[in-house]
């Protein structure tokens, strides 16, 4: 699973007000891939309770997209 997200990938990891962590995949362009995927799992594990990582004093861990290029779209 980590070599398929996030090999070869720009990335940032922020704490949120609640003190969950927030990865941010900075070339993320496309719905429907395995990132997309493992996001709705990850919020589908919050909402009932089990996205927890232990060994990070029990904070859930969400996977978020930021296409980091977006802004070279509007210029042209």
């Amino acid at each position: 699973m980590r070599t398929l997200l996030f090999e070869k990938r720009n990335c940032k990891i922020e704490q949120d007000h609640s003190g969950n962590l927030i990865l941010t995949l900075l070339d993320w362009q496309k719905k429907g891939t395995i990132e997309d995927h493992v996001s709705k799992m990850l919020l589908s594990l919050k909402e009932k309770g089990k996205n927890k990582t232990l060994w990070w004093n029990n904070r859930s861990v969400f996977l978020r997209a930021k296409n980091q290029y977006d802004f070279l779209k509007s210029v042209q």
